[in-house]
């Protein structure tokens, strides 16, 4: 575990801003070889006069994994409530803040797309046995009508997806084996430099629905962090966490540079739909 994990400790305070840009600064290290490929490091923020005890520190975790990171957050229940009255998901909404966003940034650039494609990662596994384990994850493009307001968004968003997961062997392309393939040739990254088959990511995450404690410490958060693939500037990840829906968003800081604006748009956009 020591060859895992490290401490890092800071002086003074430290905001999600900072969180983000020591994540950011990790991501950037390549993981050694000799060892199962993870890590974790703990933030740990000492008072000025570094004269509290180690017990009343406070300390943020994060397993990091160079990307620009900015949170959106929404009440989990008010967002759920939403996608019950119209027969859809979190899921769906996150889809339909998610486009709703980026076409506001676009249409800042002079462009008016009427449609963004969002990839979402999704389960092939029905069911499972001690003998039939390891994950069977596909992608799922899903195109975001941009037509009418977030509640029409949100309408077709939702009929299209439960079409799509009601009929798996069409619409589910289990990329691992595929993508395996081009890597062993050299050419899945000329792939992902290249497509455009998507304009962005999106990943969603079920976190505990009650606060945890590490080491006797209160979480009071949790900020996931990935990064962005191939010729897409922009991502998203959101994680439920104690009531509440985190969504960060994840630019290439050269290709998207108005990652604090996208981040406003998405509280917006979520607000619209939570409404």
């Amino acid at each position: 575990m020591g060859r895992h994990l490290t401490c890092l400790t800071l002086r003074g305070p430290i905001d999600d801003a900072g969180l983000a840009t020591i994540a950011a600064e990790e991501v950037a290290r390549p993981l050694p070889p000799d060892r199962p490929l993870w890590r974790a490091i703990v933030v740990a923020r000492e008072s000025e006069e570094g004269s509290e005890p180690a017990a009343a520190r406070t300390w943020a975790v994060a397993l990091v994994l160079v990307m620009h990171h900015v949170l959106a957050e929404v009440d989990l229940a008010t967002v759920r409530t939403t996608a019950k009255s119209q027969g859809a998901t979190v899921n769906d909404c996150l889809l339909v803040a998610v486009a709703g966003a980026v076409e506001h940034l676009l249409h800042t650039h002079g462009e008016r797309p009427d449609s963004q494609v969002v990839s979402v990662p999704i389960s092939a596994r029905r069911s499972t046995s001690s003998a039939d384990r390891g994950n069977q994850v596909g992608v799922m493009p899903v195109r975001v009508d941009l037509r009418g307001d977030a509640s029409a968004r949100l309408a077709r968003v939702a009929a299209e997806t439960t079409a799509r997961k009601s009929a798996p062997g069409s619409s589910l392309a289990l990329v691992g084996p595929l993508f395996r393939g081009a890597a062993a040739v050299g050419a899945f990254g000329w792939f992902v430099n290249r497509q455009r088959l998507v304009n962005t990511f999106l990943t969603n995450l079920r976190g505990p629905s009650d606060s945890v404690h590490l080491a006797g410490t209160p979480v009071t958060r949790i900020v996931p962090v990935t990064i962005t693939a191939g010729n897409v500037g922009v991502a998203f990840t959101a994680l439920s966490y104690a009531g509440r829906l985190g969504v960060t968003v994840i630019t290439d800081p050269y290709v998207v540079p108005e990652g604090e604006e996208l981040a406003r748009e998405l509280d917006r956009q979520l607000a619209a739909i939570a409404g």
